[in-house]
């Protein structure tokens, strides 16, 4: 199955947003983060992390292969930017109960966040992978921000009877919006989840997507917060696997703004 990143289709939807004047809510809030002082900005989102790096990026080959991740619902990634850890992302992975569960998709990401197969491969981990980092990357007002985050991942290869498994299970939850079809766990399932269970009311939803044919990267996507022109039609595509907790869409944010250097992730695991 051929794969076409979401953002393949920006241009034309910056034009669309340009014509309506419309600013992102997420632009519009949060402006006490002060991108130009990493350290500064990630003591005031109460970073428990706030160290110089270097980081231990190393785990024992043997716990993480004895511990069972089959059913791991929360991840998490440490991002620094050059040498200042900035705080901690969290995830909450799609239910294995959701009717739309990937459960090929969600076992390769977590067999690179856990390091599981580091013994086979050093490079089979997240750790020291950096995001992509350009104009189009930077939260600023303009209407080049892509409203999503790629991490390219580890230059790992996959099982080809992965990928076949992968593209079996797809076929069971396609999910239609304006423009196409993505698949995974839909929006609407993801903003009840977050409503049911946040005690802040939270509402806004930033999923963890992966693409269709199994690889290495990953994508943050920020579907709430984009301008109306945009919202679901980021997943375009793509397979929505979790959805970031909102207790770090300040570290999201503040990752989103700053134009300090390329965020990388120095640690990952599951809670």
């Amino acid at each position: 199955m051929q794969h076409s990143s979401f953002w393949l289709q920006w241009p034309l939807l910056a034009i669309a947003s340009a014509c309506s004047f419309r600013y992102s809510y997420a632009f519009q809030i949060g402006l006490s983060i002060d991108p130009s002082n990493l350290c500064e900005s990630a003591k005031r989102l109460g970073s428990k992390r706030q160290r110089r790096v270097p980081f231990s990026l190393t785990r024992s080959i043997t716990d993480s292969n004895e511990s069972d991740n089959s059913a791991a619902s929360t991840i998490y990634f440490d991002i620094a930017i050059q040498d200042t850890a900035i705080g901690r992302l969290l995830f909450h992975l799609t239910p294995s109960s959701h009717p739309n569960y990937l459960p090929a998709h969600i076992s390769n990401l977590l067999s690179l966040v856990t390091s599981s197969r580091i013994g086979l491969d050093p490079k089979a981990t997240y750790k020291r992978c950096n995001f992509q980092y350009s104009p189009s990357s930077v939260e600023d007002g303009s209407m080049r921000y892509r409203w999503g985050h790629v991490c390219d991942g580890p230059n790992v290869k996959i099982k080809e009877q992965d990928v076949l498994d992968a593209n079996q299970s797809l076929m069971k939850s396609k999910q239609s919006c304006f423009g196409g079809t993505y698949y995974g766990m839909p929006y609407r399932d993801v903003l009840q989840l977050i409503r049911d269970t946040s005690v802040k009311n939270e509402k806004e939803a930033i999923l963890l997507t992966v693409p269709t044919t199994l690889s290495t990267k990953f994508s943050i996507v920020r579907v709430s917060e984009s301008p109306r022109e945009w919202g679901e039609r980021l997943l375009l595509n793509s397979a929505v696997i979790g959805y970031l907790d909102c207790d770090s869409l300040d570290v999201l944010r503040l990752m989103a703004r700053q134009r300090v250097g390329v965020p990388m992730i120095v640690d990952c695991g599951v809670l």
